[in-house]
């Protein structure tokens, strides 16, 4: 097959933006591209041993520390020289790999947990599953020791492979000024009112430590 946008993509302005599309449009493109497979440039160590005990997003864990060690770079590509400047920046962009995905994605339409129930398309989530289970994180850079980031604020599931490391660049990534951004409404949807029956309400008295029962006020009395 030919290349979607045909030979004249190459010689485009942005022509890295191009081919990019060329490859990910058109399965014959992709097919004898270079890098017909992604490899990992290591593997993330976090907190979080469980998929479902990570939290859904970094930024409900900004002290939520992780150590990636670029230990799986191409042969003749020394990690240390590779991550030269990088310390210039405060945050960086994951790109990683969802290798613990139970099934394929074979639907178009996903639950998002704050649809409480619906349905919406799958691009219009950031549901790992997709056809390319691919996901990107905006973390924290701490420091870097050697082959090794020091990174913050991550919603990974230790294990998981990194694919890319990018440095976050307000100036290109964030919206520019003046414009105006819009979300779904269900993604920040309004809180639940929680009601506790008085045998919950026991038994959550039950369940604090004695000690702190002289110093704490009862766990509902605000309410």
């Amino acid at each position: 097959a030919n290349c979607a946008f045909g030979s004249e993509a190459y010689r485009a302005p942005n022509t890295c933006v191009y081919m990019l599309s060329c490859l990910v449009l058109t399965a014959g493109c992709w097919q004898g591209a270079p890098w017909p497979t992604l490899r990992p440039i290591g593997t993330i160590e976090t907190c979080f041993t469980e998929k479902f005990a990570t939290p859904r997003q970094g930024a409900v864990v900004p002290d939520a520390l992780a150590r990636l060690k670029l230990d799986t770079l191409e042969d003749g590509v020394d990690a240390r020289a590779a991550l030269d400047g990088l310390e210039a920046y405060s945050h960086v962009w994951l790109v990683w790999a969802a290798h613990l995905n139970g099934h394929a994605a074979a639907r178009a339409k996903v639950q998002a947990p704050h649809l409480r129930g619906g349905r919406t398309g799958v691009f219009a989530t950031r549901s790992p599953f997709r056809q390319n289970p691919l996901g990107l994180s905006l973390v924290q850079l701490r420091g870097i020791q050697g082959d090794t980031v020091l990174l913050s604020g991550v919603d990974l599931v230790s294990g998981t492979p990194v694919i890319d490391l990018k440095p976050y660049i307000p100036a290109y990534d964030a919206p520019a000024p003046g414009s105006t951004c819009r979300t779904a409404d269900w993604v920040d949807p309004p809180s639940l009112p929680v009601r506790f029956t008085p045998e919950a309400t026991a038994a959550l008295e039950r369940l604090r430590p004695a000690a702190s029962k002289s110093h704490t006020p009862g766990l509902l009395d605000a309410a």
